[in-house]
């Protein structure tokens, strides 16, 4: 589904990055040791600052999919300008199809 919405406008596929999924679980890990925890029993608010981060809310049992949609569902409130900083209405879609993609969609828990 993600790389459905890039190749419709030209972007090429993402594919699964070993050194990226490393930093993310030693990041899931650091929040671990802190105390904050996401699983099936609780989520805690944590703080951002990981590389290529790329937040969703959403209870525990939330898809993937179901933040992949979320993300492709904000298509229609971006016609094309430049992203402004702050509070984007589509800033989730816009980061889904960038050219030069520096993130990709883990969940680590």
């Amino acid at each position: 589904m993600h790389n459905n919405e890039r190749s419709a406008v030209g972007s090429p596929p993402l594919t699964w990055s070993n050194s990226l999924a490393t930093q993310s679980q030693s990041y899931a890990n650091q929040l671990s040791t802190i105390g904050l925890v996401c699983n099936a029993q609780q989520c805690d608010q944590t703080p951002h600052g990981a590389l290529n981060e790329n937040l969703a809310g959403g209870s525990p049992c939330t898809s993937i999919t179901t933040h992949v949609q979320g993300g492709a569902n904000e298509k229609s409130q971006y016609n094309g300008q430049p992203i402004p900083p702050g509070n984007n209405p589509a800033g989730h879609y816009t980061a889904m199809v960038w050219q030069k993609h520096q993130r990709d969609w883990l969940r680590v828990r």
